[in-house]
C-alpha cells in the first residue's frame, strides 16, 4: 500500500490529557531470597542429641556380617545413623540414615576385607555427632557380595542443611544479591512496536481519506 501525501490540510486531532497514575513502590526482596517465594527452608528446632557409648563392632552372627553394638545417650534422640567405609579415613562412603531407636544393628551383604563404621544419634531433623571409627577387623565376605551393603546409600551422612542458604537444584532460580532471578533473562521493551501502533491509524485515515 502506497501512502501519498498532498498539499490539502489535514486536520490534527487535539491530545486528549490523560492522568498519570501515582508510582507504586515495588518491595526489593531481601539478598538471597527468591522472588515469589516468600520465606526461606523452614528451620529445624529439634534439640541435638547426644553421643552414642561404647561403640563396637563385632565380625558375624553370619558370612559377610558385622554386628554393631552401642548405648544410647540421654533423651531426646529418635533414631540412629550407620556409616562406614573400607578405609578408616574420613569421610565415610556409605551411610544408612535410620536402623531405628536400637542398640544393636547387623551390617549383612559384605565383602571380604576389613571395614571401619560411624554412628550417630538423631533427634527429628537435628543430627548429633558421630563417634568412631570402629572395626572388628578382616572378615569372610558373602560370596557374589554386592557393591555396598543392603539398606546404604553412597553420601548419606545425616548432615542438616542451613535454612539460611538456598542450594540451586537444576531447573530451579536463584535469586541475586540485587533482587533479580539468576537465569531469567530480562528483555528490554521494544519500542519500535509502539511507533507502528501510532502511524498505523494514521495511515488508514489518510488511505480513506483519499478516496
Amino acid at each position: 500500500m502506497t501512502l501519498g501525501f498532498w498539499g490539502e490540510p489535514i486536520p490534527t486531532p487535539t491530545p486528549t490529557p490523560t492522568s498519570t497514575p501515582a508510582p507504586t513502590a515495588t518491595p526489593t526482596p531481601a539478598p538471597g531470597a527468591v522472588l515469589g517465594a516468600g520465606v526461606s527452608a523452614p528451620v529445624c528446632t529439634d534439640t541435638k542429641p547426644g553421643i552414642p557409648t561404647g561403640f563396637t563392632a563385632v565380625a558375624g552372627p553370619g558370612v559377610g556380617e558385622v554386628t554393631l553394638s552401642w548405648t544410647s545417650p540421654g533423651i531426646p534422640y529418635t533414631y540412629f545413623l550407620i556409616a562406614y567405609n573400607d578405609s578408616s579415613s574420613w569421610p565415610p562412603k556409605w551411610g544408612n540414615p535410620d536402623v531405628g531407636n536400637v542398640n544393636t544393628f547387623t551390617v549383612s551383604g559384605l565383602g571380604s576385607g576389613t571395614y571401619w563404621f560411624w554412628l550417630r544419634a538423631g533427634n527429628g531433623c537435628m543430627p548429633g555427632d558421630f563417634v568412631g571409627p570402629v572395626s572388628s577387623g578382616v572378615i569372610t565376605g558373602l560370596p557374589g557380595a554386592p557393591a555396598v551393603a543392603p539398606g546404604f546409600l553412597p553420601g548419606v551422612l545425616g548432615e542438616a542443611t542451613p535454612s539460611a542458604e538456598l542450594e540451586g537444584e537444576p531447573g530451579e532460580a536463584l535469586a541475586t544479591d540485587e533482587g533479580e532471578v539468576a537465569g531469567v533473562e530480562t528483555k528490554p521493551f521494544k519500542f519500535w512496536w509502539l511507533f507502528l501502533l501510532l502511524i498505523f491509524p494514521l495511515g488508514l485515515y489518510l488511505y480513506f481519506r483519499r478516496r
